[in-house]
């Protein structure tokens, strides 16, 4: 059996105390390095997801662009209306009544939360971003999905339980939905679809409803509405804005 050349010029007992130090400095070092790697891998998983949920929200950006064209336009035609209600007769000549009031038909739903920012949230994904502020931003996201899921709930119940009940009873809902197919959601067309309109009896006049009370009050309910998206839309795309920056400055001081 072999021996280490040191062990013959050192006291038995110091020599021991030698080895276990080497036996237990060569296990911290094992761990250590198995810690660093482990944190190596939770980073880059980390990063991965970051860059995914960035992606993701820059594509969100884009369609609150979009909504915000739409909403414009929305209110736009919502306060023509409400201008003809006052006068008690239509003289709008860039859009017929009929026009007007399938731009009432439209809604659109909010951005929901996908997997990437859950994953991002779950165990030591989150405690291995660095930036402190990311990270309590990225835990309040949810919240503000939740708000801007809570007023494009408020525009599809007023669509739903009240604007189209009140058109079946007192219009044409076919003679409106059909000029909506024709030109499309207000501000950019989109949905528009010739192929999808309904043959219709003879043409409904619809300048009855610019002297109903109930028709005004739905007209406002939709000013309302409008109104609080864009407000939200405004403060959801400064907020996804500092998240995008967030998330670049941390791939950029970790990748």
């Amino acid at each position: 059996m072999t021996s280490h050349p040191l062990s013959n010029r050192v006291n038995p007992y110091v020599w021991l105390v030698l080895q276990a130090a080497s036996v237990v400095a060569s296990i911290l070092l094992a761990f250590a390095i198995d810690a660093w790697w482990g944190q190596r891998v939770e980073a880059a998983a980390k990063n991965e997801l970051l860059e995914d949920f960035r992606k993701e929200l820059m594509e969100q950006r884009k369609a609150l662009d979009t909504e915000r064209v739409y909403r414009e336009a929305s209110r736009d035609s919502v306060k023509s209306l409400l201008a003809a209600v006052a006068s008690g007769r239509y003289e709008d000549n860039s859009k017929t009544l009929d026009h007007r009031l399938a731009d009432l038909l439209w809604f659109t739903d909010a951005p929901e939360s996908s997997g990437l920012l859950e994953a991002l949230l779950q165990g030591g994904r989150i405690a291995a971003i660095e930036d402190e502020t990311l990270r309590r931003k990225l835990a309040d996201w949810p919240a503000w999905l939740r708000q801007y899921s809570s007023v494009s709930r408020q525009e599809y119940q007023t669509y739903t339980d009240v604007l189209l009940p009140f058109l079946a009873r007192h219009a044409s809902l076919a003679q409106i939905s059909n000029a909506g197919y024709v030109h499309g959601r207000p501000g950019d067309g989109w949905g528009a679809d010739p192929e999808a309109i309904v043959p219709v009896g003879p043409v409904t006049d619809h300048s009855d409803l610019l002297r109903n009370q109930e028709f005004a009050g739905i007209v406002v309910r939709k000013l309302f509405i409008d109104s609080d998206i864009m407000l939200t839309l405004d403060r959801f795309g400064a907020a996804m804005t500092e998240l995008v920056q967030l998330i670049d400055q941390e791939l950029a001081s970790t990748t």
